[in-house]
């Protein structure tokens, strides 16, 4: 079961590490996308950072695995690189969680790397930021009615 965040402020005022999800599970991209299911079920995760050395090089969600099904592909066979985000996005720990939300909202992503200067340090999912009350009534993201 996953710990629920709760923050005294609104996303206006609450930075990325205070809401992110501190752990991170890490692949090469040569490593088959079975590999990588079975790393994400080990972990219960469900984003996987895709490293080179220390650089990140992509990022695999469950869609990635989703669109190799459809395409038809073995995910034994089928390398990791094929079918991940190649150079994600990525937030710095210390920007606002609403300036994170209004970059998933415009690049249609749930899931952006967190990095301090430069380094991987985590992951902030839409579902982090859904743990954010109470909400601010003003966010700067989403569409106008």
């Amino acid at each position: 079961m996953r710990v629920v965040r709760r923050v005294d402020h609104p996303a206006t005022s609450t930075t990325v590490r205070e809401v992110m999800g501190k752990s991170t599970v890490c692949a090469d991209p040569r490593q088959s996308l079975v590999d990588a299911a079975a790393e994400m079920r080990a972990h219960r995760t469900s984003t996987l950072a895709v490293l080179d050395g220390e650089a990140i090089v992509g990022i695999v969600t469950e869609r990635d695995f989703m669109r190799a099904i459809a395409d038809g592909r073995d995910p034994a066979t089928t390398h990791i690189s094929e079918y991940m985000t190649h150079e994600p996005l990525t937030i710095e720990a210390g920007k606002l969680a609403a300036e994170a939300a209004a970059m998933m909202v415009k690049h249609h992503v749930r899931h952006i790397p967190v990095t301090d200067g430069g380094r991987l340090i985590g992951f902030l999912s839409a579902r982090d930021l859904l743990a954010l009350t109470p909400w601010p009534l003003n966010l700067p993201i989403g569409e106008s009615w």
